[in-house]
């Protein structure tokens, strides 16, 4: 069994607050400047990410999420569960591996997917690529670079 190094990831995994600029495509294909903001935040045994995204050019898009992060005790991995994303309810898992958090989640009525990953350049610096799918149909895409500032 390969050991992996210990998590030493900043991102989604202690408190913070990270802004994002990148770029997010549809089902239709239109592209849109997009920035963003992550705010993590401890409570109880759990963090709380409060995320939310609008576009800066195309057609006006504004997208807002919450959800927590429950950390598996002595393991690379937590999970995640969110209330609602665009009236969806989603569960997940986030993966720990080296310079890469990987998350994988779906919609409890299967019908809805997702998969991201986020890449440590820094402590204070992640790119992130994610894909939507509604059954095996792609429906939204996104690249994106994190900045901590706070």
């Amino acid at each position: 069994m390969v050991k992996l190094t210990e998590n030493r990831h900043t991102f989604l995994s202690c408190e913070g607050i990270w802004k994002s600029i990148g770029y997010y495509t549809g089902a239709d294909g239109e592209i849109f400047t997009i920035e963003g903001e992550s705010r993590i935040r401890k409570e109880r045994s759990e963090l709380i990410a409060e995320i939310k995204f609008s576009a800066i050019s195309g057609n006006s898009m504004m997208v807002r999420h919450k959800f927590k992060i429950i950390p598996e005790v002595k393991k690379d991995d937590a999970r995640w569960q969110t209330a609602l994303i665009c009236g969806i309810q989603m569960d997940g898992r986030i993966m720990y591996m080296n310079e890469y958090i990987f998350l994988l989640y779906q919609a409890s009525d299967a019908v809805f997917s997702g998969v991201e990953n986020l890449e440590m350049v820094s402590e204070t610096h992640y790119k992130n690529h994610g894909y939507v799918f509604m059954h095996e149909k792609k429906i939204a895409a996104w690249i994106l670079d994190w900045h901590r500032v706070g």
